[in-house]
């Protein structure tokens, strides 16, 4: 089945060429949406993703309708794969249901793989060097070192119960149990 997607990104804005376009080319159904392309978050989009069943063809008239950037394309290049779902881009020469269109969706795949692996080498290199700098990771203590011996003083030599201590240092039970074994 050919499913078509028409999106403009504001309301003044018409939908008819476009649904005029995947008309013409066949489509059995189409979702037509006023939102901007800047993410995900569009529900005929959602609608339109998991309505799919393999062996139908994604179609829409220029490849920005499905996306404005390249992580999300490559996202929904990837869902539609999954699916086996065909992907036809009336405006290129995208046409995954053809050997070429093929050729064109596994180098898209490969440069977004490849842009998800340097991005996460520069994550490592920076986590790594603020390591080396004498950066902490995880979460600021509450209480500096003194009040937290002074917590663990009240409690172990005083006696002093949680609650107690939640209510004199104004903070949750929660943060006097961290402190009380040690991971805070």
């Amino acid at each position: 089945m050919k499913i078509g997607y028409a999106r403009v990104s504001s309301a003044s804005q018409s939908l008819e060429i476009q649904i005029d376009a995947l008309k013409k080319h066949g489509c059995d159904k189409i979702y037509r949406e006023k939102k901007s392309g800047k993410n995900m978050e569009r529900p005929e989009f959602k609608r339109m993703i998991e309505d799919f069943r393999e062996g139908d063809v994604c179609v829409a008239t220029r490849l920005d309708r499905l996306s404005r950037s390249l992580s999300d394309l490559i996202k929904t290049l990837e869902v539609l794969n999954q699916k086996n779902v065909g992907l036809k881009i009336l405006a290129t020469d995208i046409d995954t249901t053809t050997a070429y269109g093929k050729l064109v969706f596994s180098i898209i795949g490969s440069i977004g793989e490849f842009e998800r692996e340097l991005a996460k080498s520069r994550r490592e290199e920076g986590v790594q060097k603020y390591l080396e700098n004498g950066g902490v990771l995880g979460r600021k203590a509450k209480f500096p070192e003194d009040k937290q011996d002074e917590i663990r003083y009240l409690h172990k030599q005083k006696g002093i119960s949680y609650n107690q201590l939640a209510e004199r240092f104004q903070c949750s039970r929660m943060t006097i149990y961290r402190i009380l074994k040690g991971n805070d």
